[in-house]
């Protein structure tokens, strides 16, 4: 059975208010670690604007490879799957056409989600996870090559964001224009974080959440290197 994880945000009336009558969303990104993470971009996992004094998000280990047949993506590019398939740790989508399209193998490595492209055409592929009880949609994009393999491994980092700007999920993303907050989860399966609209991100004070600025450049944070 899959493990559930929740991420409990606490706010006071006047902040729900304000950013209820401004129209701002939460938004939320998933780490993971490629080894092919040079000109891969991180992609919106989940938005929302269902916001109240306790916003919740939950997801599980769920996940889905994907293959894409768009190479070429800028800051807001939503990146559409092509092809889609469950998969675990520990197996590998082996994409065997020019539609991206493939079968799912066990692997022999079974700390990642592997991606072998047994063609010469490029595609961009990458992970999706299930969120809020949905399929879930993408975490990342990255470059796949003919006849290359690519490895992701989830992480247990969570992005979390309020932003004005809608985006849609799945959409390419490199920086966030409002102060943003990672909670590192490894080692847990829930946490509780607060957000003040004037005062911005709060957790805790040992170590598991971390602080960015507006504009930071959010791709190294959530698409690591393994």
């Amino acid at each position: 059975m899959s493990t559930t994880y929740t991420l409990t945000i606490t706010m006071d009336d006047t902040t729900v208010n304000d950013l209820l009558n401004s129209g701002y969303y939460l938004y939320a990104y998933k780490a993971v670690q490629a080894a092919n993470a040079n000109g891969g971009a991180p992609l919106v996992w989940f938005q929302t604007q269902t916001i109240s004094e306790n916003t919740v998000i939950t997801w599980t280990e769920s996940y889905e490879a994907y293959t894409s047949t768009e190479t070429s993506f800028t800051d807001g590019t939503v990146i559409n799957a092509s092809a889609s398939y469950p998969i675990n740790l520990g197996q590998e989508l082996q994409v065997n056409s020019v539609a991206g399209t493939g079968t799912v193998v066990n692997s022999s490595d079974a700390s990642v989600i592997s991606i072998l492209n047994q063609t010469s055409t490029q595609f961009t592929c990458g992970i999706s996870q299930s969120v809020q009880g949905s399929a879930g949609s993408q975490l990342c994009a990255l470059p796949l090559y003919g006849n290359n393999l690519d490895t992701i491994t989830p992480v247990e980092q969570v992005m979390v964001v309020f932003q004005t700007e809608q985006v849609d999920t799945g959409s390419v993303v490199y920086q966030c224009y409002a102060p943003s907050l990672l909670v590192n989860m490894t080692g847990m399966t829930a946490a509780t974080i607060s957000y003040d609209i004037n005062n911005n991100w709060s957790g805790n004070t040992e170590g598991w959440c971390t602080q960015y600025p507006a504009a930071t450049d959010i791709t190294p944070i959530l698409v690591q290197s393994s």
